[in-house]
């Protein structure tokens, strides 16, 4: 079981570009949570003119990088390959 900021602290840090390991449910599910009040953080961010606007843009390609490698390893913990996570994106085209 991984708490609030083991996942925080994994998926941010340790995992970030780990698309080939495993990730447990408590781990996907707290790191979900996480983001979202990161997000949150970002966008009040957002509303300072210049240099707010460019850890804006830094802190959500992190968060994005770093959902995607969870979310592949995360489907890999269900024995899924990781290339499932396209699937939302063949639909259009």
């Amino acid at each position: 079981m991984v708490s609030f900021g083991q996942a925080l602290k994994l998926c941010l840090k340790i995992k970030l570009l780990n698309f080939s390991d495993r990730a447990p449910r408590s781990e996907f599910w707290w790191f979900m949570l996480g983001g979202w009040l990161i997000g949150l953080l970002l966008t009040a961010l957002n509303l300072i003119p210049f240099l707010g606007q460019i850890v804006y843009l830094i802190g959500n390609i992190w968060l994005l990088i770093a959902s995607l490698s969870v979310s592949v390893r995360r489907l890999h913990d269900l024995n899924k390959s990781g290339w499932w996570i396209m699937f939302p994106y063949a639909a259009l085209i």
